[in-house]
């Protein structure tokens, strides 16, 4: 009994002493990354680790009680034993796998009320997986998702899901501002010049693919074909973007921020509409400044504002006028783009033809991308950010830079862009497997981004390959301004329209017509074709 109980003292002794250590080491990390610079650990980990030491202390007092009690108990605390050795050998990350910490799922469609399909999504390697109820521990069993399947698409014969035509047609001269689906793939919204912002919910039919039917064409769809929440904002809409971290699951996440001409930047709230807070911008004379572009950082803790040769950053919990500034390159700063594996890194493209990469722990820009042809409407990283993707007024072209060489052109992708508009584009949000774009002619194109290309050509002081199209299809009558990729769904969404202006007579037309007192027009809106729309489309491949 004596050997017994010395035993028991050990045990509880060595525990004592493996747990003060577990703690001395986290801080020392947590001093380790304070010194570099790197971001503190989350309050998730630090419960996960109390936890594991609360397991650790039951384990040692339930070993005591063991062995100081009598066979009859014996069964009921090896039992219990088990569990708690199961759960204090558990990894932080597993247990984040098992709902305790930032994963998140979608639920996608539902095909009885025992089966239930859901999209889980992987955070730290920012890929999705589809899975089904109760099959969740086998799927979690996978270290981090490594072995899921790549989502296929089929650019070759896509199926057109829904069209919001209705919603975009009043006035006549409207036209929309691209799309953007919101981060769990949920909901889109778009922007279009009669300065509303529109919420376009996903249909469930459309998720599950069960729109092939005649019923759905004859008259089913019209009920999903409105928006689900409209905004009108005050003047000429300029940029709008998600809150990073949105789930429909939890509303709080629900916001996105917009920014519009002599207006602060404002963050609205999706589920109702009504406006959150405002982010207000003064000049030197205590005047509002409007934002040309807006962007939330990786975690969503600091809002981007793009204003005339400067970058305001503010903490996004604490609205009004309390900013940070940074210095910028020359120029009205016009768009910006978060590096997800270097989530302080961050490009800024201006439309002087000019794009920044700047460190948001410093506030600095460490270097400068020269020789666009024009300024600067849209830039992206890769998924694995070794490549910076820019897209410029009326250039036939899309280029591509190499991240780990910075300043060298690594090659292009041809596309017809004759308008001075914002012309999105997008990549696959796995693996950055391929690039999609719209054009002035109202198609979608593609490039398979593991191509090489063979026709070289110099253009703007660079000598770069220039990559074709490997598929394309026509969605539009006219401009096909934005396009995005759902990133849980094989599904893309389009929209289209530009600003059109009317056409001078011709010479040969006004001798041709008849004779009267009537005064001759000068110019015709006769040859213009209109279209102001957004669309779905199912690209699922086989």
């Amino acid at each position: 009994m004596d050997d017994t109980c010395s035993t028991n003292e050990a045990d509880s002794l060595n525990v004592e002493v493996n747990v003060e250590l577990e703690k001395q080491k986290f801080q020392l990390l947590a001093q380790l990354d304070e010194v570099l610079g790197l971001p503190p650990p989350s309050s998730c980990d630090i419960v996960l680790a109390e936890e594991e030491d609360q397991s650790a202390q039951q384990l040692v007092k339930l070993k005591l009680e063991r062995s100081s009690g009598s066979n009859s108990k014996n069964e009921l605390f090896d039992e219990k034993e088990r569990s708690l050795e199961i759960s204090s050998s558990m990894i932080p990350g597993e247990k984040l796998q098992k709902g305790v910490g930032n994963s998140s799922s979608l639920k996608a469609a539902e095909t009885s009320p025992s089966k239930v399909t859901y999209l889980e999504y992987d955070k730290g390697r920012n890929t999705g997986i589809e899975i089904e109820a109760g099959n969740e521990e086998a799927v979690q069993e996978e270290e981090g998702y490594s072995h899921q399947p790549l989502m296929t698409y089929n650019f070759t014969s896509p199926m057109m899901a829904l069209n919001y035509e209705e919603e975009f047609s009043i006035p006549e001269d409207n036209f929309t501002k691209g799309c953007k689906w919101s981060p769990d793939g949920s909901c889109l919204l778009v922007g279009s010049d009669d300065k509303k912002l529109r919420l376009l919910n996903l249909p469930t039919p459309v998720i599950q693919g069960d729109f092939q039917r005649e019923s759905w064409f004859m008259g089913e769809c019209e009920q999903y074909s409105k928006a689900a929440i409209t905004i009108q904002e005050k003047e000429l809409l300029y940029d709008y973007t998600w809150y990073p971290l949105m789930q429909s699951s939890d509303s709080r996440t629900c916001c996105f921020a917009s920014t519009c001409r002599d207006q602060p930047v404002h963050l609205w709230d999706a589920w109702t509409g009504c406006l959150i807070c405002s982010y207000h911008s003064y000049d030197h004379l205590d005047q509002v400044v409007a934002a040309y572009c807006v962007g939330f950082n990786e975690d969503g803790s600091q809002l981007l504002c793009g204003f005339n040769k400067c970058i305001r950053v503010f903490d996004t919990n604490r609205p009004g006028r309390y900013f940070s500034k940074i210095e910028s390159q020359s120029g009205i700063i016009s768009c910006l783009a978060f590096n997800p594996p270097l989530p302080s890194v961050f490009a800024a493209g201006t439309y002087l033809g000019t794009i920044g990469l700047y460190n948001l722990n410093g506030n600095n820009h460490f270097c400068q991308l020269e020789g666009c042809p024009s300024g600067v409407t849209h830039v992206q990283f890769s998924a694995d950010g070794t490549k910076l993707f820019s897209g410029t007024r009326k250039n036939n072209e899309i280029w591509c830079w190499d991240m780990r060489n910075p300043g060298k052109l690594l090659c292009a992708y041809e596309r017809e862009v004759s308008t001075n508009q914002r012309i999105y584009f997008d990549l696959e949000p796995q693996h950055s497997r391929f690039l999609i774009s719209g054009n002035t002619k109202g198609e979608v194109l593609k490039w398979d981004l593991e191509e090489h290309g063979i026709n070289e050509t110099t253009k703007y002081g660079y000598t770069h390959i220039v990559h074709q199209p490997s598929s394309s299809f026509t969605a539009h009558r006219d401009c096909t301004n934005g396009i995005s990729i759902n990133p849980y769904c094989p599904i893309i969404a389009t929209s289209s329209g530009q600003r059109h202006f009317p056409e001078p007579v011709s010479e040969y037309e006004s001798d041709s017509s008849s004779e009267s007192d009537v005064p001759k027009p000068l110019f015709t809106r006769q040859k213009i074709v209109r279209e102001s729309t957004v669309k779905l489309w199912w690209i699922r491949g086989f």
